[in-house]
């Protein structure tokens, strides 16, 4: 084995993933589950409308690529009012009342238009569903944000019968509603590992579409590929969810919107590899290292140090998010062979993921893999976001000196890297440089 994939791999397994393998943590997972579904189904007793089908536990917890502590769950939780199929239907955020045909639309973004009687008149309370059409011509479409509150002022008035009863452990804080679909549970774990522990859950409403391939085809350019094939069977089985789509500062969505999710699906899909395979490796390790050198703190960089940066999830903003990464991991899992993956050492494959995400920046966006209507947006360029990958030099050297490795060894390491973010830095016309510099099996899909 490689020094640099030694080190990263001694960084994944001692240090990102020790915490998350001490039998505590899933004390605090099986507590967590029992509070959300003992939550569900006390909101579905007292309104009807809240009923549940199912509670999924999606995120990077259940996907194995959390990091540190297990302070977070996510969860979506599915509304049985839905599952009636011809009840609704899904329309493009444009849906214009009058127009008699709509043109197809596969974006993300849907508005859900109420088509049965007996649920418009339920959802007509608290104008949770509202008409744009006329007295003589009602078009009954389901409001987003006024679902999201519902439910929330509905767990207001069973939060203190609720709380009375919790796992051994636990403490409720608070109940809050979330930035976008989320609602959020506060928590306080009290045990021997993890003594003052807080936890966030965040619980998101969703509806579920069973079968809806449309825009769902990326993975299909690569029909030969294993990845792709387990891409399809996953759709096919589990669907699609829409979740309620708030917007949030300067991003603006469309009024009425629901938003297409694929959490379950990408849940399930890591759930096929073990932990300590490459994928999620990755994963773990760039969502480390983006902590320390990807993060804006204002207008400034945070300290690009092994384990010093302190951050504000308020007011920091993200350079590179944690989805982006992953989006990446899963554009090289088509685009290379799977052996390739089981094959290749850690520290390549990480190198060939630094590379691609600078073609990212450079191109300052990427196709959703689940949604080929979908391009992930990045900051814009006056965050230089190409300069900042130089700050992972120092968090290697810091990382490097604190496990006690001898720096001399690592020297091709950091020239390597040092070329790379040079010439990156200085590309600025477009990426054909940088296409040039990537690995073979990367080069013919650019």
């Amino acid at each position: 084995m490689d020094t640099l994939s030694g080190v990263l791999m001694s960084v994944d397994l001692h240090h990102l993933r020790s915490q998350l393998e001490h039998s505590e943590t899933r004390r605090i997972q099986h507590g967590v589950e029992q509070i959300v579904q003992r939550l569900v189904n006390v909101v579905g007793d007292a309104e009807e409308r809240f009923h549940t089908n199912e509670v999924y536990g999606v995120g990077s917890y259940y996907s194995g690529t959390k990091i540190n502590t297990p302070d977070e769950f996510d969860f979506l939780v599915e509304l049985a009012a839905f599952e009636k199929l011809g009840s609704f239907n899904l329309r493009s955020p444009s849906f214009a009342v009058y127009t008699e045909t709509q043109k197809r639309d596969t974006g993300i973004y849907k508005k859900i238009q109420l088509l049965d009687e007996a649920m418009i008149q339920e959802w007509k309370v608290e104008n949770v569903c509202v008409n744009v059409g006329t007295k003589t011509r009602p078009v009954y479409i389901l409001d987003q944000i006024a679902i999201k509150n519902a439910y929330y002022f509905t767990i207001e008035t069973v939060w203190e019968t609720f709380t009375a009863s919790l796992p051994k452990g636990f403490t409720a804080l608070n109940h809050q509603l979330g930035p976008g679909p989320s609602l959020i549970l506060n928590l306080k774990w009290r045990g021997r590992k993890f003594p003052h522990l807080l936890v966030s859950v965040d619980m998101s409403l969703a509806i579920h579409v069973p079968n809806w391939p449309e825009g769902y085809d990326f993975h299909k350019q690569y029909p030969e590929n294993p990845f792709s094939d387990i891409v399809s069977k996953l759709v096919t089985k589990y669907g699609h969810h829409l979740v309620p789509c708030v917007s949030s500062g300067d991003w603006q969505v469309p009024d009425a919107s629901w938003k297409v999710s694929s959490s379950l699906v990408e849940t399930r899909l890591f759930n096929r590899f073990p932990k300590d395979s490459r994928p999620l490796i990755l994963i773990r390790l760039f969502k480390h290292f983006k902590s320390y050198c990807f993060t804006l703190k204002g207008q400034e960089l945070l300290p690009g140090g092994y384990g010093e940066a302190k951050h504000d999830k308020e007011t920091d903003t993200e350079i590179i998010s944690s989805y982006l990464i992953k989006q990446s991991v899963f554009h090289m899992m088509i685009k290379i062979p799977l052996d390739s993956w089981n094959k290749d050492q850690v520290g390549k494959l990480f190198l060939d993921l630094v590379r691609f995400l600078f073609k990212v920046l450079q191109c300052q966006h990427l196709q959703d893999v689940f949604n080929s209507h979908n391009r992930l947006s990045l900051p814009e360029k006056g965050c230089k976001g190409l300069e900042y990958f130089g700050m992972l030099l120092d968090a290697f050297r810091n990382l490097y000196s604190s496990l006690k490795i001898r720096e001399e060894k690592l020297n091709p390491v950091f020239d390597y890297l040092s070329e790379i973010v040079e010439d990156c830095a200085k590309y600025d016309q477009s990426v054909k440089e940088l296409v040039d510099g990537l690995p073979d099996h990367l080069k013919q899909h650019c």
